[in-house]
């Protein structure tokens, strides 16, 4: 961590608990087609990517769907089971409270979806809207570096600057190909390939939080 001027959030899995909820309703979805998969598998293939890898998986399987009807039933029936069940993913609040420097969201997710997960894990009050960025608005998608981009120019920070805290290997890709600084928090696939890149990797936002505290990035 070296001279961090900006700390950029991923969302799902790193501030807000919804993978292991939408993994479930995923591999719930996908069986429903007939598609023989299972919630490990499931996570595996899809976490941290875009819905339209989804969509293309079911339609591999010669299954004719409406890509967009698909993706709206998905995103409600999400709504339903954030409201009811969605947490932050413990620390996340202490931390959020406590950091010395500016910080943002840039997620795979759609804004609305993101602003849905934040007002329901009760973390909506420390991302105003113009610091919160999609993939949706610009079209290009992690492990693209298109998005961290944005949020580098848009919070008006060079990237040599910026930290990226992502729990998936496609955004961690994506901040290496920004030329950002990165931490890997709540890994849960394929963290020996994302230590092998020379990424610290951290058990959980508490692990991160000391580390930040100890480069005077957290009170």
């Amino acid at each position: 961590m070296k001279d961090v001027s900006l700390i950029i959030f991923d969302c799902d899995g790193t501030l807000v608990d919804t993978e292991s909820l939408t993994a479930h309703l995923m591999t719930e979805m996908l069986q429903g087609f007939g598609i023989d998969i299972n919630l490990e598998e499931c996570t595996s293939r899809f976490i941290g990517t875009k819905f339209s890898d989804v969509a293309a998986y079911v339609q591999s399987h010669g299954i004719s769907i409406d890509p967009e009807e698909f993706e709206t039933d998905y995103r409600d029936r999400c709504k339903v089971l954030f409201k009811e069940q969605l947490k932050p993913i413990p620390g996340v609040i202490s931390m959020l409270e406590n950091l010395n420097v500016p910080f943002c969201i840039a997620s795979n997710g759609p804004k609305e979806k993101m602003e849905i997960t934040l007002e329901a894990a009760g973390l909506h009050s420390y991302f105003p809207r113009e610091h919160i960025f999609s993939a949706y608005d610009i079209k290009r998608w992690k492990p693209e570096p298109d998005l961290f981009n944005l949020a580098s120019k848009r919070m008006r920070e060079p990237a040599r600057n910026c930290m990226v805290v992502e729990d998936t290997i496609h955004g961690v890709k994506a901040a290496l190909s920004a030329q950002m600084q990165v931490a890997g928090v709540n890994i849960k696939h394929q963290e020996n390939e994302i230590k092998n890149m020379g990424v610290a990797t951290y058990y959980n936002i508490e692990k991160l939080s000391i580390d930040l505290q100890s480069h005077g990035l957290l009170r």
